[in-house]
């Protein structure tokens, strides 16, 4: 996470999977990763069962900034913040470390 981790409200570690790994060792599906700190928030702070509720979190558009590579089996932490809620959306920024 390249800004300070006072910033993001939301902790979580996650765990790399061997085999989400590419042929070079590295970790091709970080935005899973994304997904995961998405829904554990909601259902960590928003009350979400994802089982049971009529409602489901969607990550619509996910993007990242590549700064090094992750590999099985690293322990990653994700810091995750609401940057801009909207009336029917919400976009969330998180960092991964």
């Amino acid at each position: 996470m390249s800004e300070s981790r006072y910033e993001h409200l939301h902790f979580r570690p996650i765990q790399t999977r061997w085999n989400d790994n590419d042929l070079y060792g590295h970790d091709d599906n970080v935005i899973n990763y994304f997904d995961t700190a998405v829904n554990l928030y909601l259902i960590d702070e928003g009350g979400l069962d994802p089982h049971a509720d009529d409602v489901i979190g969607i990550c619509p558009k996910t993007y990242c900034n590549f700064y090094s590579a992750v590999t099985y089996p690293e322990r990653l932490e994700t810091g995750l913040r609401v940057a801009r809620p909207r009336n029917s959306s919400v976009c969330y920024e998180i960092g991964i470390r």
